[in-house]
């Protein structure tokens, strides 16, 4: 079994509706138009937009575009 990161989600998890927020213009932080993210206590997620599964762990929002 894949061991879970110190932020508690991984690629395959789903996602709580509530839980999180949608990340508006991911291209201010050099992440691509085309996906969904979510933002979970500063990290980014990148999620499909209907099953709100998790497909990729982009870390904390702070370091992102830097």
């Amino acid at each position: 079994m894949a061991k879970k990161d110190h932020h508690g989600h991984r690629v395959g998890d789903y996602l709580s509706p509530g839980d999180y927020r949608i990340l508006e213009r991911p291209w201010r932080y050099g992440l691509p138009r085309d996906g969904v993210y979510a933002v979970i206590d500063g990290y980014t997620y990148r999620i499909n937009g209907d099953t709100s599964r998790i497909l990729a762990v982009y870390g904390l929002l702070s370091a992102l575009g830097n």
